[in-house]
């Protein structure tokens, strides 16, 4: 990906996911917080993201950090 090319809903979707895994690229991630800025159904949706991954992580008891 070049840092430069936006990149679809569907793939900041999927980068927000993996980014709870495993880091992602730095590229990938400039990439999608550019596309969080200017998207609005993908700024709801990355927040409803976080609060899941951290009601997740307080339920199990992960120790893996929130977005």
């Amino acid at each position: 990906m070049n840092e430069n090319t936006e990149i679809s809903c569907e793939d900041a979707t999927m980068l927000v996911s993996e980014q709870r895994d495993s880091p992602i690229t730095e590229e990938a991630a400039a990439q999608l917080q550019q596309h969080v800025a200017h998207c609005p159904y993908c700024a709801v949706a990355y927040k409803q993201f976080d609060s899941l991954f951290a009601q997740l992580g307080e339920m199990l008891g992960a120790d893996k950090p929130v977005l």
